[in-house]
């Protein structure tokens, strides 16, 4: 399968269950409480391991291209990240990108749910969300 169906079905199915999970689990808190809506949530978290465990399997082909003598030995966790910032840092094209994703990460990470109650509490004090007013009220 082509990687670019697979990322627009991922990007799809993400952003469709932030849209029916956050109403979904307003309906479990407002009905049950939230307290019975966090045992609903982990019992979710139950089912879900447990049909991954029951349906997904690993791929023979992997399997045998793990066994293959012509890879090299996998050392540790710390020596394969100081590898990729090798990679990293020694090509331009890497560094460039790595870079646009983190800059753009930053800038996607004030409007996140989290970072927002916090910034109108510290920063705003007048109950308002947000980057845009009209000239008459920020004059």
């Amino acid at each position: 399968m082509r990687l670019t169906p697979c990322i627009g079905l991922l990007d799809g199915s993400e952003r469709f269950a932030k849209l029916i999970g956050a109403s979904i689990a307003g309906l479990l808190v407002a009905s049950v409480g939230p307290i019975a809506a966090l045992f609903d949530n982990a019992a979710t978290f139950a089912v879900s391991a447990l049909l991954t465990w029951a349906f997904v399997t690993v791929v023979p082909a992997l399997l045998s291209r793990a066994k293959n003598d012509n890879d090299p030995p996998h050392t540790s966790y710390w020596s394969d990240l100081a590898e990729g910032f090798r990679l990293v840092s020694r090509d331009p094209l890497m560094r460039l990108i790595v870079g646009l994703v983190v800059f753009t990460n930053l800038l996607d990470a004030a409007r996140r749910s989290t970072l927002m109650p916090l910034r109108q509490r510290s920063v705003e004090r007048r109950g308002r969300v947000g980057c845009l007013r009209r000239k008459a009220e920020s004059g």
